[in-house]
């Protein structure tokens, strides 16, 4: 799973963000590893949110908030998403 965050690590409501946090998980929930990840395709106006998320063959999206054309774009290209206030 990936998770958008701000610069402070914090989860964010961003969907094209410049940073990630990418957490590997085994079939129990156990964290195996967690990396903070940049999008390469961050333009600073654009970050091409699905682009990254296919880029890194991501299973699932965790934001603060996601739009609906956000939500489309994301079933149209089989990654599952999730909406949380903050990281457990």
């Amino acid at each position: 799973m990936i998770i958008a965050i701000d610069n402070n690590g914090k989860i964010t409501a961003g969907f094209g963000v410049n940073k990630y946090l990418l957490i590997d998980k085994d079939k129990q929930g156990k964290i195996l590893h967690k990396q903070e990840i940049s999008n390469p395709y961050w333009t600073g106006s654009s970050g091409h949110g699905v682009k990254f998320l296919k880029s890194v063959s991501v299973d699932k999206f965790i934001s603060k908030q996601l739009g609906p054309g956000v939500i489309q774009n994301l079933k149209g290209n089989n990654i599952k998403y999730e909406v949380l206030d903050s990281i457990k």
